[in-house]
Formats: structure tokens, C-alpha cells, sequence
């Protein structure tokens, strides 16, 4: 794709929670920079990275952020991120690093994450488990990928919730896209 050729170099990042000795969970940040280039095919429609690097901290994310930065550049994204594309989740410490280190990256809402979201508000208007539930996240999610976030906000649109958490859920949901939208042109990527 164009995002390819012009911002070859990914940077994503994402926390997960770990289990420390003594029960208690802290959350590690994690950073992994690859070259979209650096791709073979392992067999027909199946591709797979030869190279990635990894930086983690157990901590606040301004440490991650330093890690990833000098990562970054030895690895050959531009010092302001230009040639590089950032993914990541709607949590704020994400952004606020890409926002810090490489202002002109272009920023990507992970499609996992919004996926979950899609399922989650489904689930709480139509059921955890319904088939109606599944099916419109899934068709929904389908059309956010060939455009951007128009597509979810009119099917939010669309939904009219009988229950109080049905309706909550999508106003959940229109805020976290509504938030995002800059970063959900995947029809153009």
C-alpha cells in the first residue's frame, strides 16, 4: 500500500498486566518496531516478519518512551517519525509518546482493539453469545476496515437499544470512535 512505501517502519505500542512474586499485578510497556518491508513468504498467502525489536519497561511510560525513541532512530525511523506508522489502543499513554517522540507518524487505532469494542457494545444490546450480536459486530467491523469511522458512527446510529446498558454501550462506543476517528482511515491504508 502507499502507507507502506512512504511510512515503511512500525511502531506500536501496548501494556500488558503482569503477576509479580508477591500477587500483585503491575502493568509492563511494551514497544515493537518493525520494517514493513522486512516480510517473506513462508507459503502461499502467508507472510511473516523476518526481523522486529522489542523495548519493555516496568513502569511509567516516559521510560518506555526514551527506549523506543533511540530504538527507533538506530533502526532508521526519521527523528520526527515521518517514515513511520504508529498502532496502537485508545489508552492516552500511547498516544501522548507517539504525540511526543514522533509528531508526524501517522497514528493507527489498533483494529483488534476496536473490534473488541464493536463486541462489547453488541453484546450488551443484543446478549453476551446472541448471533445478532456477533453478526453486526463482525458486518460492522468489515465496514470500518474498507473505510474509517463514519461507518461505525451511522451504524451506531442506526441502533436503537431498548435497555438502559444497551443504550449506555453504544454512547460508550460513539465516544471511544469519536475520539479515534483520525485514526481509523483504513480504507486508505
Amino acid at each position: 500500500s502507499a502507507a507502506q512505501t512512504s511510512r515503511p517502519y512500525n511502531i506500536q505500542l501496548d501494556g500488558s498486566m503482569l503477576r509479580m512474586r508477591d500477587g500483585t499485578f503491575r502493568e509492563v510497556k511494551v514497544a515493537c518496531l518493525f520494517d514493513a518491508h522486512d516480510l517473506v513468504e513462508v507459503q502461499e498467502g502467508r507472510r511473516e516478519l523476518l526481523h522486529k525489536h522489542y523495548e519493555a519497561h516496568l513502569g511509567r511510560p516516559e521510560r518506555l518512551g526514551q527506549l523506543a525513541y533511540a530504538a527507533a532512530c538506530a533502526y532508521g525511523v526519521a527523528a520526527d517519525g515521518a517514515n513511520a506508522l504508529s498502532q496502537g489502543d485508545g489508552a492516552p499513554w500511547v498516544w501522548n509518546l507517539v504525540q511526543e517522540h514522533w509528531p508526524a507518524a501517522l497514528e493507527v487505532l489498533d483494529f483488534y482493539h476496536l473490534s473488541e469494542h464493536l463486541h462489547a457494545c453488541a453484546q450488551a444490546v443484543w446478549g453476551v453469545g446472541s448471533e445478532q450480536a456477533r453478526h453486526w459486530a463482525r458486518e460492522v467491523g468489515e465496514q470500518a476496515l474498507a473505510s474509517d469511522a463514519a461507518a461505525v458512527l451511522g451504524a451506531l446510529d442506526r441502533l436503537g437499544p431498548a435497555k438502559a446498558a444497551g443504550r449506555a454501550a453504544v454512547a460508550e462506543l460513539r465516544r471511544y470512535v469519536q475520539t479515534h476517528a483520525h485514526r481509523m482511515r483504513y480504507g486508505e491504508l
